[in-house]
Order: C-alpha cells, then structure tokens, then sequence
C-alpha cells in the first residue's frame, strides 16, 4: 500500500475475511498518523512479514488503546518480520499507556529493524515479557531513542529475552538498555552519582540476555560501563562478538566483575571511546589468595581504534594473568596514551598470536614491558609461535619517541622472545638505529617472506650481514623507503652464503644510499630469483649494479629507475675490481625504464658490453645524453601501475 491518506477508511471498507490469508504487508509513503487501527490487528492471525516505510505522519504503529478482548487473546500472533524506517513523527509501537492484561503481542517475533524513526524506546515491559522469540534487534539513525525496554508500568520485574542472539544499536542517543520513566527512579534508587549502577551501566541486573551473542554498540550514549555487576546468572555468557563505537564517556569495557562470563567471547572491536581508559580491568584480588589464571578460550580478535585516554588493554596486579591462548589478530590504532601493549604475563599466553598492527600510538615505548624478560627461564619468554604477520606504524612526526622499543625489532627490548614463524614484518615511523641484533634467537625469522620499513628515519642499515645470512633463505619481497640514513641495502663479509629467495626489491627516497650491494669479498649466489626491482629517488646512488652482482641478475624481468640525480651508470666496477672487458647478459629482461636520471653516460661502463636478448620495452626519458624514446610506454607505465595486478599483491599480502 503505497501513498494512502485514509488507511482505516480503506481497510474498513474492505471484508475482514479478504485480509485474513495476508501474511505479507508493508505500508509506505502513506499520510496517515496510524498505520495499523484497533479492531484491524486482530484480523490479521497469518502476517508474517510487516514493513512500514517513508510516512512522516504516522505517529503509532498499533492502536490497542480500549480494545475489548474476553480472556487472553494473541494478536500478530504469525509475525515473525517488523521493519520500520524514515517515520520521523513515530512516537509509540502502542497509543498511549496500554497494559496488555489478556493480551500477547509479539510472541513469535523474531526480527526487528527501526531506523530513522522519531521513537523514544522500543518496548514497554508487558510487550517485552511477550519476547519469548525475538532472535534479532537492529535500530540505527533513531536521535530520540534513549532506551530499549521501558518500565512504564512500575512493575520492576525481571526481563528476559531468552532467545536474543543480536543487538545492534548505531548512531542513537541510548543511555539504558531498561530504565525507568522521569520521576519513577527515585523508587529504586536514592542516589544519582557516578556510582549508582543504575545510573552509568548500560546494561541493569533487571535484564537477562542468555543467548545474545552480538553486540554493537555505537551510539553516542552517556554510559560510562555496559555491565551492572550484579547480572542474572547465565545471562550474556554466551556473548561472542562485541563491537563498540563513539560511546563518549565510557571507562572501561569489561570489569572484574563479567570477565569470568567470557568463556565464548571471539570478537572485540572498539572505536572512537575518548574516555575508555581500560579494556580488560581484572580488578584486585586479596593479597592472601594464590595467582589466579583467567583464561578467555575462544578470543581471537581484538581491534582498538581512537581511544586517546586508554592507559592499558589489560589491568591487573600481579595475582591476576588474563590470558589468550587462541587470540590470532591485534590491531591498536591512534591510541595516543597507550605505552604498551601487553603485560608481561599476558604475554606469556600468545602463543596463535598471527596478526599484530600498531598504528599512531604516540607514547608506546614498548609492546611488552622489559621486565619480561627475567634471566634465561624459557617459561617466562613470550612464545610467538604462530606469529605471521606484525605491523608496528608509527606517526614519524613524532619526536616523542626517542627511545623507542618493539618487540620483535630492537635489543632494547625483549630479545628472548622468539618468533618463529612470522612471515610478514612491516615497520613505519620507528626511531631505533638497529633493527636486529645478535641476541635473537636462532629459530626466528626463519620464515620472514616480505619486509618492508619506512620513515625509520635513525635507521642505518637494513640488517647486518650475519642476519642477511638468515633472511636470504626466506626473504621474497624487500621494500624501504624514506629512511634517509641509509646508505647501502646488502651487506656481505664475504663468507658462502646459499642461494636467496628475494623476487622484488623496492627503493625508493633515500637520500644517502650509496650502495644496493657492497661486500668484502664477493658473495657467491646473491639473488638468483630476483626478477623486479624498483629504484626511485635516490639521490646520492652512482651506480645500480657491480660486476659481481650482475653475473648473477639475468634473471631480473622488469627494471625501473627514476629520478636518481647522481646516478651515472646502471652496471660498472667496485674500487676493488678489475675493470677488464665485460659483457654483462640481461637474460630475462623484458622491460626497461629510466626516468629523469639527469648524469647518466650509459648503462655499462665503456669497456663492457650489455646484451638484452629478451627485451621488449625500452623507456630513456630526460637522461642526460642519452636520446630520449619509449614515452608512451613510460606514461602508459605510470598510469596501469595503480591497477598493476603483482602490486595489488604486494600490497595485499602486507595487509591480510
């Protein structure tokens, strides 16, 4: 029914029989102020699906204001589907204050989406005991809505939908899961301070939610914590996803008090909490009792973003470890209070850790604290076992860290932890000199596949040689860019060193780099498998490859250096070699491109020869004498490398 002025003259006018087979109904754009009148509810016992859209007139849904009914009748008694949206003027499910003595409404309703409505709340406390089957509540976009369940009645009884698997209330001003109408909670409280739990949780011991499994929570509202501490018995233990967002004056999200009920909690996701000062807060326990061990089984994510107050993810005193053994992925954005990560003995219990991203988190000097890392006793070193991805970001602007510790990177912090099979390593933004050191132990980075580091401005080498020894059995992808202390990629002391896996290799605003390769000897198989490599402002780089490398590089199919000033030659001599005649074989090579490289003579010194039997596109732009030719293949160059498909790869593979 669409566009209606007079809804009840319409459906009065028609025999009630021919409604009563309907099992679908949805009313949109009509003028009406009611959408379903008194009388018509209970010639509707087959709808199961009702959608209600698009009429700014409608001020209720139900009218059951003096319906005569004689004993207990079920009204909607098939609906299963409510949906309403864009009812700005929609005050009340029911008119005005109806106690449905003898009457169900609802019971076997089992979705329920409202958006865009101008209600207040949802339910009154005698529809809500009629909830028995409600599995689903989803409400957005309601800026009136300041509770779900409403005790109009003063009755002060328990509420529980033992069904309810997800709630989902976005961008609403919710206070209260249940409340009390104005000047009906002075009978049950007799204070209002912050420590009225009535007052700053938004969740009450009058509800139990045995079931629910989902909760979001973005909404704005002025609750300060979600649980009571007083809940009923087995309700919200089975709760698995939790994800909360712009609740302004929120604490803390999980108290002494609930942690015990996480036994199923997978999921944690928080956002923009300006308050929020803690994640976990395990309370204090008795300095009599023994250490307790809190276990949450079945955590696997936990996604913190925006959050410029919180001090810790876990608090606890010593007699407290909350521990993760499942948990597989971390992620902590714009944190800017946060000074570490994990404590000491929570550390100890990451075992899947897999996934770890830090981003924008000012003050973070540390991910686990030093004290850790208490003599040789392999039971007090944090085992990241499954670790294969960590992606500490931090704001280079920043000069607050000066020293900066992380745990996987620096000697300064934690070199007993172990990481054996990480394959994925990105690091933005760190102030550290060295990002390994010869105390990590022999089992990790064995597995390291991609590397990339930038904006490390005090870095001054990617790693020294006896750990190249290491990562050139792993490393696929290398990228380093705008780390301006650098000055040479590769370093050999001249020792056999086994075949290297590198594929890619990526370089780009250097401004000291001198060298991509250098050794005291010449290495014997330095990368083999290479087959891209990128060099892009660089400024102070002379040549790109020495003899003894490109004995070894015919293999490299695609080329691309731009914007090298200094750059004279793509291949020639060490001060250490020989500059006999040469011819240097490019085997595989399909592509090269050399882009605004203002000095170069050639690309091979004068007594060597270079051969390119496989070459297929060849780009000189603004390089020095050389002509210029290729500009369409460099501009088509640049424009298909946004949707380059090994790119879109790489880039993916940093991030999954």
């Amino acid at each position: 029914m669409v566009g209606l002025l007079g809804l009840e003259k319409i459906l009065h006018s028609e025999p009630s029989i021919k409604f009563s087979g309907l099992k679908s109904l949805k009313i949109e754009e009509s003028k009406s102020t009611l959408s379903i009148p008194k009388d018509w509810i209970l010639k509707l016992p087959n709808l199961e699906s009702m959608e209600i859209a698009g009429s700014p007139s409608a001020e209720v849904v139900f009218d059951l204001e003096e319906l005569k009914v004689a004993g207990e009748v079920e009204i909607l008694s098939q609906l299963s589907t409510l949906a309403l949206s864009k009812l700005s003027n929609l005050r009340r499910m029911l008119k005005q204050d109806v106690q449905l003595q003898g009457i169900l409404i609802f019971q076997n309703l089992k979705e329920l989406s409202v958006r865009e409505t101008g209600l207040s709340f949802l339910f009154s406390v005698s529809m809500a005991k009629c909830l028995r089957e409600i599995r689903d509540i989803k409400v957005e976009d309601c800026p009136n809505m300041k509770t779900v369940i409403v005790d109009e009645e003063g009755t002060y009884d328990i509420i529980e939908l033992p069904l309810l698997k997800r709630l989902s209330i976005t961008r609403c001003p919710i206070e209260k899961f249940f409340s009390y109408p104005h000047g009906k909670k002075e009978l049950v409280t007799t204070t209002s301070d912050s420590r009225d739990p009535y007052f700053d949780s938004f969740f009450d011991q009058k509800v139990s939610l045995p079931s629910l499994e989902e909760l979001k929570l973005k909404s704005g509202g002025s609750f300060k914590g979600i649980w009571h501490s007083e809940l009923m018995e087995n309700s919200l233990c089975k709760l698995a996803t939790l994800s909360i967002g712009y609740c302004s004056k929120l604490h803390n999200v999980f108290p002494s008090t609930i942690i015990g009920r996480l036994h199923n909690l997978t999921i944690v996701e928080i956002e923009n909490c300006p308050s929020l000062e803690s994640l976990f807060d395990c309370g204090s326990i008795d300095a009599n009792t023994a250490q307790t061990t809190i276990l949450l089984p079945k955590s696997e994510v936990q996604t913190v973003r925006d959050t410029r107050k919180l001090k810790c993810t876990v608090k606890s005193d010593s007699q407290t470890i909350l521990g993760f053994p499942s948990l597989k992925k971390v992620r902590v954005c714009s944190c800017s209070n946060l000074r570490y990560l994990f404590p000491s003995c929570m550390a100890t219990t990451l075992e899947k850790l897999k996934s770890l991203w830090i981003s924008n988190c000012e003050q973070m000097k540390e991910v686990v604290p030093k004290e850790t890392a208490k003599g040789d006793d392999e039971s007090l070193q944090p085992l990241f076992n499954e670790m294969v991805c960590f992606i500490p970001y931090y704001d280079h602007s920043y000069s607050c860290i000066s020293y900066f510790r992380m745990i996987l990177l620096s000697h300064i912090i934690l070199v007993q932890a172990r990481f054996p099979n990480i394959r994925k390593l990105q690091i933005e933004g760190a102030k550290c000199k060295e990002l390994w050191n010869n105390q990590i132990p022999n089992d990790s980075f064995c597995k390291l596949e991609l590397l990339r580091v930038e904006h490390c401005d005090n870095l001054l080498c990617i790693a020294p040689s006896p750990m190249w020894k290491r990562l050139q059995l792993c490393l696929a992808f290398l990228e380093v860019r705008s780390c301006r202390l650098i000055k040479i990629i590769y370093e050999s002391d001249g020792t056999n060193t086994k075949s290297g896996k590198m594929t890619r290799l990526v370089l780009r605003d250097l401004e000291n780099l001198r060298h991509i390769w250098q050794s005291n000897g010449f290495p014997n198989v330095p990368f083999p498998n290479l087959r891209y490599v990128e060099v892009v402002r660089c400024s102070r780089l002379e040549m790109l490859f020495t003899t003894f490398t490109t004995k070894f590089l015919g293999q490299i199919k695609e080329l691309v250096v731009e914007s090298c000033e200094d750059l004279e030659l793509i291949a020639g001599h060490e001060e250490c070699e020989e500059a006999a005649g040469t011819t240097i074989t490019f085997s595989e090579l399909t592509a090269l491109r050399l882009f605004e490289l203002p000095k170069i003579r050639a690309i091979q010194v004068e007594k060597d020869s270079v051969e390119f039997p496989s070459l297929q596109h060849l780009c000189t732009v603004s390089c020095g004498t050389v002509p210029d030719q290729g500009l369409d293949d460099w501009e088509s160059y640049q424009a298909c490398k946004m949707f380059d498909i090994e790119e879109m790869l790489f880039r993916l593979a940093l991030y999954d």
